[in-house]
């Protein structure tokens, strides 16, 4: 949503173009951290929470990010990054959940390993929380 392409769009449009996907027939809407610094997934928690909740049947997916500074992909990070996804969002779980661009990771080892970002998106789903 905002500034990552190269042009803003002022939260009030966000919301707005929130509310329609909301009251329309779409049901399914993708979102990251690294969207707009934090701000796609803060923009959408808020219309989240403005109409009480998802749209019956909606499903929302959000990535498991890196730092953005380091590359650092390891477990700690990857659930660092979710719970600041859930945080945002307002929710306490996501529908589907994937790895946010692996490949630029500090390594992909750190990434597959055991206690590496994969066995972390693997414990948040057998947790139910995606």
């Amino acid at each position: 949503m905002p500034d990552t392409y190269g042009y803003g769009v002022s939260e009030a449009q966000a919301l707005a173009t929130l509310r329609a996907i909301f009251a329309s027939p779409v049901g399914f809407l993708d979102t990251s951290r690294n969207y707009g610094f934090g701000r796609s997934e803060e923009r959408i928690g808020k219309a989240i929470r403005e109409r009480g909740g998802l749209p019956e049947g909606f499903m929302l997916s959000t990535k498991l990010d890196r730092d953005m500074e380091t590359g650092k992909f390891d477990a700690a990070r990857a659930r660092r990054s979710f719970e600041q996804s859930l945080e945002a969002l307002g929710l306490d779980r996501v529908h589907l959940l994937h790895l946010h661009d692996p490949e630029y990771g500090a390594s992909l080892d750190e990434i597959t390993h055991p206690g590496g970002a994969l066995s972390e998106l693997f414990k948040i789903k057998e947790e139910g929380l995606a």
